[in-house]
């Protein structure tokens, strides 16, 4: 059976079509119902939005079908087998880029740190989505017959997006931030000065918004009539119901805005300082400085390195220097152990020997007992003095140690900035000064954290490079 044949009975039997249009679309209607039905079962069951949203996009999906295949075949006048492929193709695509929406709206992300997150938005098949949405919709509704047709389908293409964006907003979430009108009445209000602003209502703050008025004021009381007397009551006005410190930021802002107006010629001197710095950084720097600075550069890496070997070996040394000092300070423990040791001896003789004085009579005995009791008292005496002076003395050389190790780490950590390439910083130097900026040895030292006579070093490299840059564009000009 030919498809015009077939075609031309459906237009010569409406009321036939109607009656099997209406079977389908039952049809359709109650197996949508079952299958949503069976879908949510056991959940929050919403049946008025989801029979209605189903009814919405069957009748959605028969506009564009039917509407893009008029298109093609009645305005482009293409066969009937691809105007139907192509239309069903582009209700294909709509699908598709939901299906991928709603994958991507149930995934998640990780981040940096490995913490996931749910994904937001559409995903990448969210411009796939509203273009095939946009084109299929765009499509059917040209290729309407007549101007009531086409309003129809204007109706059908937009509710049925809409519904569409809504859906989907189920199952992901908007990213970014909402936009927002410019203009609207309460700014144009507040523009006016016919509502007074609350924090919300500016982009910043209240006090932004009563600089921004002042300095509009005084530029307003600085130009012609009406507009300065308009300025000038506006700025007495605000004046009087302003803090001083606003006063002060606004007058502060309109001399930003003079000296901006007034210096935007490139004949001003801050233009011409601006394009001079600009003019000279873009100059092509001379080979022999360059090749002066990296073999400065390479000595510096050398003198690195020999810093790095020389830390090296005072961090042996000082663990020697250690190790002797663990060793001595517990030689100096078991001597103290000892004397103590010996000190209880002497007590407990001691304690004997009066017991033995009790019991003897005899004063001279008595005396020598006692003599030479004092005798190894004072020679016990002598030896914790001299021990003590030992332990003192070996503290002291710890200290000094130590001093010394804080001296050799000082040392290396100048090394270690000074160590940074000079010619990159003379370049850098020369460039400031080529630009107008002046530069003295303390300021070259507070930037770099160097000494007065490295400082003064760097500043005659710079003036080197830059005399040697004048002299080559000098010799470029003349040639």
């Amino acid at each position: 059976m030919n498809v015009d044949k077939a075609w031309s009975w459906i237009t010569d039997h409406p009321t036939e079509m109607m009656w099997v249009g209406g079977g389908v679309g039952a049809l359709v209607l109650a197996l949508v119902v079952v299958w949503v039905v069976r879908a949510l079962r056991g959940q929050d069951l919403n049946a008025k939005a989801s029979i209605g949203f189903g009814v919405v996009q069957a009748g959605v999906a028969f506009i564009t079908i039917t509407g893009v295949y008029e298109f093609f075949r009645r305005t482009l006048n293409m066969p009937e087998v691809e105007a139907g492929l192509l239309a069903g193709f582009i209700e294909a695509c709509v699908w598709a880029a939901v299906g991928m929406i709603y994958a991507h709206g149930k995934g998640t992300t990780k981040d940096t740190d490995g913490v996931e997150h749910a994904n937001e938005g559409f995903g990448p098949a969210g411009g796939f989505f509203w273009t095939t949405v946009t084109g299929g919709g765009l499509l059917a509704i040209l290729g309407s017959e007549n101007e009531s047709v086409a309003v129809g389908r204007v109706v059908v293409v937009v509710l049925g997006s809409y519904m569409w964006y809504l859906r989907l907003l189920q199952v992901t979430t908007r990213t970014g931030k909402k936009t927002r009108w410019r203009w609207t009445p309460k700014r144009a209000f507040l523009a006016m000065g016919a509502m007074a602003p609350e924090d919300d209502d500016v982009d910043d703050d209240n006090r932004e918004w009563q600089v921004r008025q002042l300095a509009r004021a005084i530029r307003w009381s600085n130009g012609r009539w009406p507009f300065r007397w308009l300025g000038e009551r506006s700025m007495v006005k605000r004046a009087e119901t302003t803090q001083e410190d606003v006063l002060a930021e606004a007058r502060r802002r309109w001399a930003a805005a003079h000296v901006m107006k007034t210096s935007a010629k490139p004949t001003s001197e801050v233009m011409r300082t601006v394009i001079d710095s600009v003019e000279k950084a873009q100059q092509p720097v001379d080979e022999q400085a360059e090749a002066d600075a990296e073999r400065e550069r390479e000595q510096e890496r050398k003198k690195a390195r020999q810093v790095a070997e020389e830390l090296a070996t005072v961090r042996a040394e000082l663990a020697e220097v250690r190790e002797q000092l663990a060793g001595e300070r517990e030689q100096a423990q078991q001597a103290a152990q000892q004397r103590d040791q010996e000190v209880r001896a002497l007590r407990d003789e001691l304690a004997t020997v009066r017991q033995q004085l009790t019991a003897a009579p005899a004063a001279g005995a008595v005396d020598a007992a006692v003599a030479s009791v004092r005798a190894q008292l004072d020679q016990v005496a002598a030896q914790r003095a001299e021990a003590q002076r030992t332990a003192d003395q070996r503290g002291r050389e710890a200290a000094e140690l130590r001093s010394e190790l804080k001296a050799v780490r000082e040392e290396l950590a100048e090394a270690l900035r000074n160590a940074r390439p000079t010619g990159g910083r003379a370049a850098e130097l020369a460039k400031e000064m080529a630009a107008g900026v002046e530069l003295d040895a303390a300021k070259v030292s507070e930037r770099y954290g160097v000494g007065d006579r490295q400082a003064r070093r760097l500043l005659t490299d710079a003036k080197k490079l830059l005399d040697t840059q004048d002299g080559a564009l000098a010799t470029a000009g003349g040639r």
